[in-house]
């Protein structure tokens, strides 16, 4: 949804999306432009939206309670969510 976008044009985009995951990729993308302006010295306007890709992270393993005294092993995974932003040319 956000790739090849402006990097403010993809952050109205995010805002105005109703989808959990929208809420989550928004701060990954506030991250990316911060991380750019401070360290690079680029404005937010003067980038795009090159990747945005989500990877499978690690799995917490969990224990859920069962009948007669057992524990049936739980695995929630998690994602790790990375964005890529290039200068507009």
């Amino acid at each position: 949804m956000i790739r090849q976008h402006n990097a403010v044009e993809a952050r109205d985009l995010l805002r105005h999306s109703p989808q959990k995951a929208a809420r989550l990729w928004l701060q990954v993308l506030e991250s990316a432009i911060a991380n750019a302006e401070h360290n690079d010295g680029f404005t937010a306007e003067s980038l795009l939206v090159d990747r945005a890709e989500a990877t499978r992270g690690t799995y917490l393993r969990r224990y859920l309670p069962s009948p007669r005294g057992r524990a049936l092993p739980l695995q929630k995974p998690t994602a790790h969510l990375n964005i890529y932003l290039k200068p507009v040319s």
